[in-house]
């Protein structure tokens, strides 16, 4: 039951509704500490600029650390095992934080918004969400010590900047101070307007929105139904570059509308499954 709250709202929603406030003068939970990133691309060290939010800094030190880091996803494209071009979304960030401790992971969008991402199990969904879902898959290792978390981002192609914070939360302790790890692209000056992203959270080139709220359950209790969504970005590309994704709703029909208005240059459709969408 926890497990499947935790697919729909955020852990800091669920702490809050079960657990009283911290006693006032109680200490905050210890910093998250960043031990890996793995990604296509590499850590950043020194400054980076990109195409629309201006240029960034970092300094790399040995790990683990707390102090924030940047990571390059690069190239655009890369290429699979059956010599299909994937695009390179995807980042697992491995952190730790004291034992029994929960995660909360922020979109920080700007200095005055942020959207708490929600969290769902890995391999919950037969495509890992995106950002743009506002969820992130995550799991977790506890040895009585240290908790050790394996959280899976997958960020979008037209998204030049994916500024995330990790907090520990836990009962009787205030949250901890955010641990800082932005994901970044080069500026490219085709990529946006063939991936078919739609509009991105906070950029100045998208429109910024609140988070949907999602039931539990669907209206009469009805259980919600996973649906995979194949993508042709552009319409006109080929089938090696479609791309599927996936999400629990409780109307296909509905949704299956909502990302075609979200996504007005690519043909969206229903398959079975991912096969279906990705291979010949």
């Amino acid at each position: 039951m926890i497990r499947d709250m935790l697919g729909l709202v955020s852990a800091a929603a669920f702490l809050a509704a079960c657990a009283p406030p911290p006693p006032p003068g109680a200490p905050a939970l210890a910093q998250p500490s960043l031990v890996s990133v793995g990604l296509r691309g590499s850590q950043i060290c020194g400054p980076f600029t990109t195409q629309v939010d201006g240029t960034f800094a970092f300094v790399c030190v040995p790990f683990p650390t707390t102090i924030a880091s940047g990571w390059e996803l690069n190239p655009d494209w890369t290429t699979d095992a059956q010599g299909k071009l994937r695009a390179n979304k995807a980042a697992i960030v491995t952190l730790t934080t004291t034992s029994l401790a929960a995660i909360e992971v922020t979109y920080r969008a700007s200095p005055t918004a942020a959207w708490v991402m929600r969290q769902v199990s890995t391999g919950q969904y037969a495509v890992p969400p995106t950002i743009s879902q506002r969820a992130v898959e995550v799991s977790a290792v506890d040895d009585g010590t240290t908790k050790t978390w394996s959280i899976r981002i997958r960020t979008e192609l037209c998204r030049d900047v994916t500024p995330l914070e990790f907090r520990a939360l836990g009962t009787g302790r205030p949250p901890s101070t955010p641990l800082l790890v932005t994901l970044l692209r080069a500026p490219s000056t085709d990529r946006c307007a063939d991936s078919g992203d739609g509009p991105i959270l906070g950029s100045t080139t998208g429109v910024a929105s609140p988070p949907p709220t999602s039931p539990q359950s669907c209206p009469g209790g009805a259980p919600k139904q996973q649906v995979i969504l194949c993508l042709q970005c552009p319409k006109n590309a080929p089938q090696g570059l479609w791309d599927a994704e996936s999400d629990e709703v409780c109307s296909a029909a509905a949704y299956l509308a909502q990302r075609r208005n979200e996504k007005p240059t690519c043909d969206v459709w229903q398959v079975a499954t991912v096969e279906a969408c990705i291979f010949p």
